[in-house]
């Protein structure tokens, strides 16, 4: 991570403008999470330009943090993500399972895997999700035959946002006899509408590794709050040499 931003030790805020209010509590005041009160950035290292398609190793500068931890939300995954002029490589190891992972393909959203939320070009503003927002279901397991798969959902404020539909972007999932599994896509340029790192250097993220066995873990905070459709609430991303 660079500058001041994010250091080993705990992540460093960057002052943001006016933010959503958190939701109402019911009965005691309840207290507002501290990944909520901060905003924050990363920088996303350049990886190899030839890393197209997997399997490939992503640098330790790679990892994201776990701003969750902030309000001791559970860490049992490591996402990674770079980035080339051609579109990022994504990484994601999950430990501690006893099962395989599960998803259906007709309701991906809550499917065991990296779910993916990219905004390429961010104001840090806007409440609302424009053309240059994307949703991605990076599941290790599908349906009964357990293939991998990537898949793209709507981003939606109401409605079911479990309609996704499958790309052809390879998928390299490994899913160990526990159920520990390690995954890793790279999605071009193509399916990022305005990703070119040539002319913006900051984009906005968030990550949710879901599963049924070990829980949720957001990138910042939890799925109480709007983060599936409201891109304010997104962690920005520095395109870092």
């Amino acid at each position: 991570m660079r500058g001041d931003r994010y250091d080993s030790g705990m992540p460093a805020a960057v002052p943001a403008p006016a933010v959503p209010t958190a939701p109402a509590a019911s009965g005691a005041d309840r207290p507002v999470p501290a990944a909520f009160l901060a905003r924050f950035e990363v920088d996303l290292p350049r990886v190899g330009d030839d890393l197209l398609e997997p399997p490939f190793d992503l640098p330790p500068a790679a990892e994201l943090p776990h701003f969750g931890g902030l309000d001791d939300l559970p860490r049992f995954a490591v996402v990674k993500v770079g980035w080339t002029p051609a579109g990022l490589a994504i990484a994601c190891r999950v430990e501690g399972k006893s099962r395989k992972p599960e998803a259906s393909a007709k309701a991906v959203s809550g499917g065991d895997g990296l779910h993916l939320w990219i905004d390429t070009r961010p104001t840090g503003t806007s409440h609302r999700a424009g053309k240059y927002c994307r949703r991605f279901a990076l599941l290790p397991r599908v349906g009964r035959v357990g293939k991998p798969g990537v898949y793209e959902s709507p981003i939606m404020k109401t409605g079911d946002a479990s309609v996704a539909e499958p790309l052809p972007i390879p998928l390299q999932a490994t899913v160990e006899r526990g159920g520990d599994y390690e995954l890793a896509a790279f999605l071009p340029a193509e399916q990022l509408p305005g990703f070119d790192p040539s002319r913006s250097t900051t984009i906005a993220l968030h990550t949710v590794v879901t599963d049924g066995e070990l829980g949720s873990q957001p990138l910042t905070v939890s799925e109480a709050f709007p983060t599936a459709h409201d891109p304010s609430l997104w962690t920005r991303a520095a395109l870092s040499n």
